[in-house]
């Protein structure tokens, strides 16, 4: 699979969160494609069907256990599974940690390396943005000369 296609469906996968968190998901995605961090998101929704089919795996049915909760954050969009691929858990888990997405150590105890849990993702930030142009000229400082001379000529037609 190449570098585009793996961002692509990357960023594609975080759509299935909470909205909320789609922002600060795709970030961190794009944070790790830029400085060469090469990851798989594997698994963000996941329906209750398939949660109970997990859990039971390893308890009812053969294999190994992979799940330790019937309530998962995957069932309510609020988790992303992550899998490296050059890279280790150690060089990204900054990266998502700068966006309020961490790991919970005891998931990890488990070994469930790569679950990366969303409810603290910080929120897109909104720009200021000024509510009449005036104010704007005034906070961006870039008043033009010509603005300026039309305002003092409309106010000596004015007295």
């Amino acid at each position: 699979m190449t570098e585009q296609s793996y961002h692509e469906q990357n960023l594609k996968k975080v759509l299935e969160l909470r909205p909320e968190y789609h922002w600060a998901a795709q970030m961190a995605i794009m944070d790790c494609d830029r400085l060469g961090k090469r990851i798989r998101v594997s698994e963000v929704y996941r329906p209750q069907s398939r949660q109970d089919a997990l859990y039971a795996q390893g308890r009812v049915k053969k294999g190994p256990v992979v799940t330790w909760t019937r309530k998962s954050k995957h069932t309510e969009r609020m988790a992303m599974d992550v899998y490296c691929i050059n890279c280790t858990y150690a060089d990204i888990v900054p990266i998502f940690a700068k966006y309020g997405i961490v790991r919970d150590p005891a998931l990890i105890r488990l070994g469930d390396f790569g679950h990366f849990d969303c409810d603290r993702a910080i929120p897109r930030p909104i720009p200021n943005i000024p509510k009449t142009q005036k104010a704007a000229e005034r906070l961006a400082g870039r008043m033009q000369p010509e603005s300026r001379a039309k305002r003092l000529r409309e106010r000596l037609q004015s007295k």
